[in-house]
């Protein structure tokens, strides 16, 4: 289980823009909010298809970096 910053990290991306593209629920234990790496990999697998990891992780933060600068 994996941290907000630490889940954002494994996807190469910024806290923000993890809660804004990854859409998947965080577990809570009490006060402590965690990711599951395997729920993140499920949901760049859909989101992706059949590519692997770089390229899903290249691809969202190509994303993420294309969206912040509409702004």
């Amino acid at each position: 289980m994996l941290t907000l910053e630490e889940a954002a990290d494994y996807c190469g991306l910024s806290p923000n823009s993890f809660k804004g593209y990854i859409r998947i629920s965080p577990t809570n234990f009490g006060r402590a909010v965690r990711y599951d790496r395997k729920a993140i990999d499920r949901y760049l697998d859909g989101m992706m298809g059949e590519e692997d990891l770089q390229t899903r992780v290249d691809r969202v933060v190509a994303l993420a970096g294309k969206n912040s600068r509409r702004k």
